[in-house]
């Protein structure tokens, strides 16, 4: 608890510019874990915001099936082995060779005429046959989708996590190249380790704006610039995390001299 209670501190001091000189003299290790955790603390707190918009997805979908008047699917398929997602923890499974006849393992089967999946300690099983009529089974479609929503969600959640945490380093680094050059220049007497310090206490407002406006769209307000596989840099809270840390190399330094 005392590690819990001492992060969730850490955070504050982080929006308080007057706490970046004390912040600046922790070890780069202590600063660098506290980046990772907290874009995966912001990233749990986005999940949790966005529950109530997640319970919406069936309304959602049978909304948008009744923009068509005429929906069938037919598809034909030749395997020679069942398709598993994923291999060490089968999730999804696809499998009209008939060599698997029942759901053992995963939580969704789909076979030549009929789809199976789990839900709670119970397997559920209807026919496909007459399923090409997307419209007449848009119940069971739609509980099909989000099923295949819900599972594959974590892997999604996995490689969110490594996209944003990938991109927040790579602007500590840019900005602590940057910073570098113009401290030499205006001669702030400030250690490496200060000034590296400072720049990732200071991206704490950027990454929880982000990533707390994402659920319900509220990220459009903060002037988002797209980046790659949609990942964007959002100039508002860029331009907060630039504040910040200008702030903190004001409040830190002692005199001038130069960092060393």
């Amino acid at each position: 608890m005392g590690v819990i209670k001492e992060f969730f501190l850490t955070i504050l001091k982080s929006l308080n510019p007057d706490s970046l000189k004390d912040l600046s003299n922790r070890t780069l290790k202590e600063s660098f874990q506290y980046v990772f955790s907290l874009v995966f603390i912001a990233l749990a707190a986005m999940f949790l915001i966005s529950i109530p918009k997640l319970m919406t997805l069936p309304d959602y979908f049978n909304e948008q099936f009744s923009n068509f008047d005429n929906l069938s699917i037919k598809i034909k398929t030749e395997m020679n082995n069942p398709v598993i997602i994923t291999q060490n923890n089968p999730q999804i499974i696809i499998d009209t060779t008939g060599n698997i006849t029942k759901l053992d393992k995963g939580n969704l089967l789909i076979q030549k005429d009929s789809i199976s999946y789990r839900r709670l300690f119970k397997i559920n099983q209807f026919n496909t046959t007459n399923f090409g009529n997307v419209l007449e089974n848009k119940n069971k479609v739609t509980g099909i989708i989000i099923l295949i929503i819900v599972l594959m969600f974590p892997m999604f959640l996995v490689i969110f996590y490594i996209l944003n945490f990938a991109k927040y380093i790579i602007l500590i680094l840019l900005f602590t190249i940057i910073s570098l050059g113009i401290i030499k220049i205006l001669r702030y007497k400030l250690k490496i380790k200060q000034i590296v310090n400072i720049i990732v206490y200071s991206s704490t407002i950027m990454i929880i704006l982000e990533l707390i406006s994402l659920p319900y769209n509220l990220n459009k307000y903060l002037l988002p610039l797209p980046l790659l596989f949609g990942i964007s840099l959002y100039l508002i809270p860029l331009a907060l995390f630039i504040i910040y840390f200008i702030i903190g190399f004001i409040l830190t330094k002692d005199k001038d001299y130069g960092y060393y």
